[in-house]
């Protein structure tokens, strides 16, 4: 609901006031357990949360340029590969230059889940993003807030677990951040996270996985020889379910082997025929999907 005379936009649980002249006219996603919003050319505004309930955050990126937050008397300044935890129902934005920024409502249950500790700390705690993963995920909240916008209804069931596929990921912590509980994030499972969003890209290798996390090859090497596998097996194995997904799809059966190689992230068809054979293995399949004369 828009309220022009005070030029604030109401949902059922936060309201938006541009204070910079503009109407808000934000769009909206849900993912998950989550409400995501995005505003579009914003110079300066505010946001409440009107009946916050316990453990209620809200998250704060821009999606172009450099933007002020400020909650009960503390401020930062982030930049667009940055995000910032508010533990305040009032929330105010302002930038130099207008920005179009997403906000996001979540439970600190959530934030948990991408290996923040939410429940503890200052008001406002800014949080560097994973380089790997900020570009295409801001790309795919563009385009999906872009459908959302033009009417398009509901997305797909499977947009909505890839976003937040992608979201759980986004997070740049060092290897060693404790959980509430005390125990470590797994460095592993947030490998595993990235390997699940990037593996089609030929670029992903252990190397730029460490790089993202931000932790040395070494000790990447080491967490998942601790489980008794390899980031480059894991990776490979992620290569090789895609590809089998492929070659088995009604919708893209009979593709060549080259492309899909290429689409499901290998450098060769040979690379790909490896690992589909070591899949087979491991899944007790007869035999890998793939025709020995198939080029």
């Amino acid at each position: 609901m828009l309220d022009r005379a005070k030029q604030t936009f109401y949902t059922d649980d936060i309201a938006i006031r541009r204070l910079d002249g503009g109407a808000p006219h934000p769009s909206h996603l849900t993912i998950r357990h989550t409400e995501v919003y995005r505003l579009r050319s914003v110079q300066s505004a505010s946001v409440t949360h009107l009946e916050p309930r316990l453990g209620d955050v809200f998250l704060l990126g821009s999606l172009a340029h450099r933007m002020e937050i400020r909650a009960r008397g503390e401020h930062v300044t982030i930049d667009p590969k940055e995000l910032v935890i508010v533990r305040d129902p009032d929330v105010v934005i302002s930038a130099e230059i207008p920005t179009d920024l997403v906000l996001a409502v979540s439970q600190s249950t959530v934030i948990r889940g991408m290996g923040l500790i939410p429940d503890v700390g200052p008001v406002l705690t800014r949080i560097p993003v994973n380089r790997m993963l900020a570009a295409p995920l801001n790309s795919a909240l563009i385009q999906a807030f872009d459908l959302v916008d033009a009417g398009s209804g509901a997305l797909d069931a499977r947009v909505i677990d890839f976003l937040h596929l992608m979201s759980r990921g986004l997070i740049q912590l060092p290897h060693d951040t404790q959980t509430s509980e005390g125990a470590g994030v797994s460095v592993a499972g947030r490998a595993r996270t990235l390997i699940a969003a990037a593996h089609t890209s030929p670029a992903t290798t252990p190397t730029t996985i460490a790089d993202a996390l931000g932790v040395p090859l070494r000790t990447l090497q080491r967490a998942f020889a601790a489980q008794g596998t390899s980031v480059a097996r894991e990776l490979r194995a992620a290569r090789g379910r895609t590809a089998h997904a492929l070659l088995t799809a009604g919708s893209t059966a009979g593709h060549s082997a080259p492309l899909v190689a290429r689409n499901s992230g290998f450098g060769s068809t040979a690379s790909m025929r490896r690992a589909l054979k070591e899949l087979a293995a491991s899944t007790g399949e007869d035999d890998e999907p793939l025709s020995p004369g198939t080029d």
